[in-house]
């Protein structure tokens, strides 16, 4: 790009490099795997699904697929380079996006190395929300729409609009937040349209505006170009109720949060920011853009409504920050411009070090993801029917289907009406719960999270109840989750094997008294020997044998 050194060039190829190493995490939640199942049905029967065909308890339901394109990407890649091959797929899209942020704010007018620090910091803010899942393509679609826009409104290119206009397609079917592109298209159309009479514009920048406004309502339009086609655009009322009753945590106020230091961080800078940047494109005369700085305070509101929104505001951030920070420090940069480079390109290179030699050994988080459980179920070739949990159902669904549908996964608002109440009636144990799991979906075996805390809360009615139970055992146990089966003739030689009726994560060790000691200690044993890298089972072990070594002491006489 003309204008940048070699330096320079070396040192965004390198920032570029380290944001690639930076994406690269483990997967940490079960979606990705239900998105590659749906991407491998779109692929294999070459149509894309529009009601359930995974779980038991909302069979043959409405399923709006709004996420086709990229579960057909993930399946794809998953094909090509399993599962290393999607998280580097993530690192690939931060790394691009990073790119592109500081290539757009340099033509901005910003300085090169600014806007590599600002990018870094805004990504490092947002990196929990850069995950394998199809809103990063939403991501990457809002970061292009705005810089052609803004293109526009610089150079009025009418091919830039049809590049927007591309870009609203393929953002149609990447996800829904497609909708929040289409506020911003409509947004700059009507804007761009009142300024250009209000500020009594040549006749040329009248139809320039008249022919942004045009494009605005044609791109929200083309939006129906999509499997679902109007269904897109009424999809937040669809998944509004389920998001309610599921309680989200990624679909609270940021404010529900203020608790970590995280998120008191994330909204200090975004105030300071904002600040800033109305006192520079509102109260400054010389940089004045309403119209920008519109935009601003609108994609700042964003958190307040969904905590994961913020992401929005840091690739915002990222394109506005750097230009404005070069201009009021420019002087000072004029100086230093050439060692803040190098100095950034060691920093980096460091950084890009430390990061390679930290990148996970696993592609799965052992504590989010029930890889190892699945692995059990497979083992032992335990049958369903099977009920689980809302965050498990889509790795589950990945491994399982189509042999076993999952009762509930990450797709909540198929879940609407009596599924979810049946859901809630059997984690709560509620209702007629029993008849549900005997009789209406005839539950084999359960796969049950445990932690954290809150979790363990929410379903402690109905552990309680299968700790209590005769007709229910448990026979696995690890750091995601534990596994129960009903003890009937099919199952008796895994429950006589690994049934433990003493221990279970929902006991204090310290509570276990006389008979029963050694009995627990026997089955926390045969637990420690199945999962030996079990860190929660390791410190159930240390709390036991502390709590209970005069009478271990005694018993091994």
């Amino acid at each position: 790009m003309k204008g940048l050194t070699r330096s320079q060039w070396f040192l965004l190829l390198l920032f570029a490099g380290v944001m690639f190493v930076i994406g690269i995490r483990a997967l940490n939640e079960s979606d990705i795997f239900y998105h590659v199942k749906a991407g491998e049905v779109i692929w294999q029967t070459k149509s894309i699904p529009t009601t359930d065909i995974f779980s038991s308890s909302a069979a043959g339901a409405r399923w709006v697929t709004h996420e086709w394109l990229p579960e057909l990407i993930f399946f794809c890649v998953y094909s090509l380079a399993g599962f290393w091959g999607l998280i580097a797929l993530v690192g690939f899209c931060v790394a691009v996006i990073s790119y592109l942020l500081v290539l757009i704010a340099f033509k901005r007018g910003a300085n090169l190395s600014v806007a590599v620090i600002i990018t870094f910091i805004c990504t490092l803010f947002s990196l929990p929300y850069w995950k394998a899942r199809p809103q990063i393509f939403g991501y990457l679609a809002f970061v292009v729409l705005v810089a052609l826009l803004e293109h526009y409104r610089k150079h009025n290119n009418v091919r830039t609009l049809w590049l927007a206009c591309g870009v609203m397609v393929l953002w149609a079917n990447f996800s829904a937040s497609f909708l929040l592109g289409a506020v911003v298209f409509l947004y700059y159309g009507i804007s761009v349209w009142i300024q250009s009479y209000f500020t009594r514009a040549l006749t040329t920048e009248r139809h320039a505006a008249q022919r942004m406004l045009v494009a605005s309502i044609i791109g929200t339009a083309l939006g129906l170009f999509n499997p679902n086609t109007y269904a897109l655009f009424t999809y937040p009322m669809v998944i509004a109720p389920a998001v309610a009753v599921f309680n989200i945590l990624e679909w609270r106020s940021i404010l529900s949060f203020l608790s970590f230091l995280e998120t008191r961080l994330q909204l200090a800078m975004l105030a300071l920011s904002d600040v800033f940047l109305a006192w520079w494109f509102v109260v400054r005369a010389k940089s004045r853009d309403v119209i920008i700085f519109g935009l601003v305070a609108g994609i700042s509101i964003l958190p307040f409504i969904s905590s994961r929104h913020i992401i929005f505001w840091f690739l915002l951030a990222s394109i506005l920050l750097p230009a404005a920070l070069s201009e009021v420090l420019k002087e000072k940069l004029a100086h230093i411009h050439t060692k803040l480079t190098w100095l950034l390109v060691v920093l980096f290179a460091g950084i890009g070090m430390v990061r390679l030699i930290s990148l996970p050994a696993r592609y799965y988080d052992p504590f989010l993801v029930p890889v190892r459980a699945a692995d059990f179920i497979q083992e032992q070739q335990i049958k369903g029917p099977i009920f689980n949990l809302y965050n498990e159902g889509g790795y589950l669904m990945f491994r399982f289907w189509p042999q076993e549908r999952v009762f509930i996964d990450g797709r909540s608002e198929v879940f609407l009406g009596k599924p979810i109440e049946e859901y809630l009636s059997i984690i709560g144990a509620t209702g007629e719960w029993r008849k549900l799991i005997d009789d209406t979906y005839k539950v084999q075996y359960m796969v049950l999270p445990y932690w954290p805390s809150e979790l363990a809360h929410t379903i402690a009615p109905l552990t309680n109840e299968l700790l209590a139970d005769k007709e229910w055992s448990l026979v696995y146990w690890d750091d995601a989750t534990t596994i129960y089966v009903r003890d009937s003739t099919a199952n008796g030689p895994l429950v006589s094997r690994y049934g433990a009726h003493i221990i279970t994560p929902f006991k204090n060790p310290k509570d276990i008294k006389g008979a029963d000691v050694k009995a627990a200690r026997d089955e926390i044993m045969a637990f420690a020997k199945r999962t030996p890298d079990s860190a929660f089972i390791a410190q159930y072990a240390h709390e036991f044998f502390i709590s209970h070594a005069e009478t271990l002491k005694k018993l091994n006489k």
